[in-house]
């Protein structure tokens, strides 16, 4: 058995094996993993609902593959396991039957890897992946660190490469940081910002659900959040009329496109179209109003 050693890379990047002349580094060609949010947040949900003997959990990532190479990892569902300090076992036919059902769900969904919440990475981790291993080439391990190690939720990837003084005989295998990316799209963008600024009904009871934020006091904090951009932005425009700062070229023309975006609208005929969608409103709130009275 080949010994395992557990060497994490701090670099997002793959390692220049230069400096390792008379080493063999097996592992295949980097990869590029972008990862959707929501999946982020589904192992977190997971990772709440642990039991208390729990210290962490493990799932299987789920994604697909474009025509470069690189990994959208869109999906993932909770794995059974139990571990010990030297020991792990994993229920396989739970994982082969959830399998099977997401991909009757969506085809175009594979196996590509699992996940494991916590900053360690020990002799288990290894076990793990090795059980991935005949499940796809070259599974990717993502890292969601739960005990919020640096004060902030850290997210990543890692694949395992094995070193070997002989290609034909591994000596060391060891985890390796790959490109990692989180990637929304812009409604998946909306959908998040509207989960994290939900408020719990009761904050004393888990899971207790969260009412949305009404829409005037979404709208309050929208305008107050533009407000706070735009002081930012004068202020580094004075800067870079004072010489403070060098000035930025690609910024300027992003200020440029923001102004440009603007609708140019005299206070007259603002104040005319406000009127007027105010009285259709009205006019709404009115029929709603006379239809519940009928009604009733």
């Amino acid at each position: 058995m080949a010994e395992l050693e557990s060497e994490v890379q701090s670099e997002g990047k793959c390692d220049s094996i230069a400096d390792r002349q008379s080493l063999f580094l097996n592992s295949e060609n980097c990869k590029k993993y972008t990862c959707e949010p929501l999946v982020v947040i589904s192992i977190l949900d997971h990772h709440k609902r642990r039991t208390e003997k729990q210290t962490r959990v493990i799932g299987t990532l789920l994604g697909s593959e474009d025509l470069d190479g690189n990994i959208l990892i869109s999906n993932c569902f909770p794995l059974i396991h139990r571990e010990e300090e030297d020991t792990v076992s994993v229920d396989s036919e739970f994982q082969k039957q959830m399998t099977a059902l997401h991909h009757r769900m969506n085809s175009e969904e594979r196996i590509v890897g699992w996940y494991a919440t916590g900053d360690r990475i020990d002799y288990n981790c290894f076990e793990i992946h090795r059980t991935y291993d005949e499940e796809c080439s070259n599974p990717v391990m993502l890292c969601v660190d739960t005990k919020l190690s640096g004060a902030k939720l850290s997210v990543k990837a890692y694949h395992a490469a094995t070193i070997s003084i002989d290609p034909a005989k591994p000596l060391v295998t060891r985890f390796e940081s790959v490109p990692f990316a989180l990637d929304a799209s812009q409604a998946e963008k909306i959908g998040v910002d509207v989960s994290i600024s939900g408020r719990p009904d009761d904050k004393d009871v888990f899971d207790s659900p969260s009412s949305i934020i009404p829409d005037i006091d979404s709208l309050q904090i929208a305008l107050a959040d533009l407000l706070r951009d735009v002081e930012d932005l004068d202020a580094y425009v004075d800067q870079v009329v004072k010489g403070t700062i060098p000035s930025d070229p690609s910024i300027g023309r992003e200020i440029v496109h923001a102004l440009s975006s603007i609708p140019h609208i005299d206070a007259r005929t603002f104040d005319k179209m406000f009127a007027n969608n105010v009285q259709d409103l009205l006019m709404v709130v009115y029929l709603s109003s006379l239809t519940q009275t009928q009604v009733a």
